[in-house]
């Protein structure tokens, strides 16, 4: 009885030994597994803050694009509709050969519904025939048709007007588009209304060519609104289906004389960037450690790319006024430690509003930057090259002594621009240019460039294409 007392007592000892080292052993594993699970969530909780700031700065780009690229498309639309008033002006209001224009015109327009003209606000002719010849004869001031106020906006501002999106009563769907007012000289040499130019664009379908619903297949959602002149509450224009929530950017897109506003917003949430929980802790601390290399580099890609757009003329393609100021002031502190002299030369188009006014705003950009593409090779690489501001470029032209080899120079770009015509399609335009160049005296580039001014101003009173020096006499 007595052994088996004895005995009983030590097994009751060991299960208690057992249990207690078995109760040290689950308190150290739960200690390195919370000390695992900081680690990890530290790691991942910066990950995803780098996470968020690339969907940021990706939202931005986004936005910045399609915002871009809506604001362009309209404005193509208002070139179009301008090329058709200053055709209906020449004809005098007797436009014959309206199919053949309106065809040519309209070959390159994305999502294109119709163009027509409208005496006295009444359709006449539309372009194609085909679905829309049930429009002829209708008043664009009546009181049922969608854009009215726009017509009437139209005719008494004198400008063109941006409408839409509006039903379309009588041939169905959607559509955008504007109305721009023509006037013609009566017998008393007096502007007079005669009618309207209007255009129209498929709605929802336009939003298609600029690529903003492909922004849904990038993980985000996008919603394009505006205030409805009519209600004046906001309206969604075009959204995706997915909840926009709290974190989005927006900008305001101001196109002619309204304005629409584009949100985006991450499709994602913190728990869509998983991080696999199987792997090894060095494993996962080494991925970790190079998502976190890799999104960094891709921020700094991302951050110099941005860089670049912000100095970077977006239409030409080569340096923005703002940064050629910038860079000319570390360029001049060079010269100056060298003792070397620097000028400014100043360059435009000449009559380059009549290019404008003939053709349209389309062919100009055109040839502004076929103009930049000529100049660029004549640029030597420690020079500066950079669009002034509409038809108006600059160059700086480091390290010359001698006004005659800066003339020189200018000379060669001025050949450059007249000596060979401009192909644009099917047109051919021959340019000329004056230029204006001053000493950078004293390392003040204000002063020259408004020296070099006053001799391109010069150099267009005496007969324009030639180059002229500024000088203090």
């Amino acid at each position: 009885m007595g052994l088996f007392l004895e005995k009983s007592r030590q097994v009751r000892k060991n299960t208690e030994n057992n249990i207690r080292k078995s109760k040290n052993i689950s308190i150290a594993a739960v200690v390195a597994l919370l000390i695992a699970i900081l680690i990890c969530s530290a790691l991942v909780f910066f990950v995803s803050i780098n996470r968020n700031r690339i969907d940021t700065l990706e939202m931005s780009q986004l936005l910045e694009e399609k915002t871009n690229a809506l604001h362009t498309l309209m404005l193509h639309s208002m070139h179009k509709a301008e090329i058709m008033s200053v055709l209906v002006k020449q004809a005098n209001g007797n436009l014959s050969n309206f199919e053949v224009l309106a065809e040519f015109l309209m070959n390159d327009a994305f999502s294109f519904r119709s163009i027509l003209l409208a005496p006295g606000g009444v359709i006449s002719e539309v372009y194609p025939m085909e679905n829309n010849a049930i429009t002829i004869g209708i008043s664009l001031f009546d009181a049922n048709i969608a854009g009215r106020m726009e017509a009437f906006a139209a005719r008494d501002t004198g400008q063109f007007i941006f409408s839409g999106p509006f039903d379309l009563i009588h041939t169905g769907g959607q559509a955008i588009g504007g109305r721009m007012p023509v006037f013609l000289e009566n017998e008393n040499g007096e502007s007079e209304f005669w009618g309207l130019v209007s255009i129209t664009f498929d709605f929802p379908d336009i939003l298609e060519d600029v690529g903003l619903y492909g922004i849904v297949y990038r993980g985000f959602n996008y919603e394009l609104w505006r205030i409805n002149p009519h209600t004046n509450e906001r309206q969604v224009i075009a959204g995706s289906n997915g909840d926009l929530g709290k974190r989005f950017v927006e900008k305001a897109m101001p196109i002619l004389n309204v304005e629409w506003y584009l949100r985006i917003s991450v499709d994602r949430h913190w728990f869509e960037y998983p991080v696999n929980a199987a792997l090894a802790a060095s494993l996962l601390v080494c991925v970790l450690i190079f998502t976190l290399i890799q999104n960094n580099y891709r921020l700094r890609e991302m951050r110099d790319e941005l860089e670049e757009l912000a100095k970077t003329d977006v239409l030409i393609g080569i340096y923005n006024r703002r940064f050629f100021m910038e860079i000319s002031e570390k360029s001049l502190s060079k010269s100056q430690r060298l003792d070397e002299s620097c000028y400014a030369v100043i360059f435009d188009v000449d009559r380059f509003k009549n290019i404008n006014d003939t053709y349209g705003h389309h062919i100009g950009d055109k040839v502004l930057i076929e103009i930049a593409e000529r100049i660029k090779p004549l640029i030597r690489p420690y020079d500066f090259f950079a669009r002034y501001g509409g038809e108006e470029f600059v160059v700086l032209i480091n390290g010359v002594d001698d006004d005659n080899l800066v003339k020189t120079i200018a000379e060669r770009m001025r050949l450059s621009l007249c000596d060979k015509t401009f192909s644009l399609g099917s047109l051919n335009l021959s340019i000329s240019a004056s230029f204006g160049i001053a000493n950078i005296k004293d390392r003040d580039m204000d002063i020259a460039l408004n020296n070099a001014d006053l001799a391109l101003y010069k150099a267009k009173e005496t007969g324009r294409n030639r180059i002229v020096l500024y000088s203090d006499g």
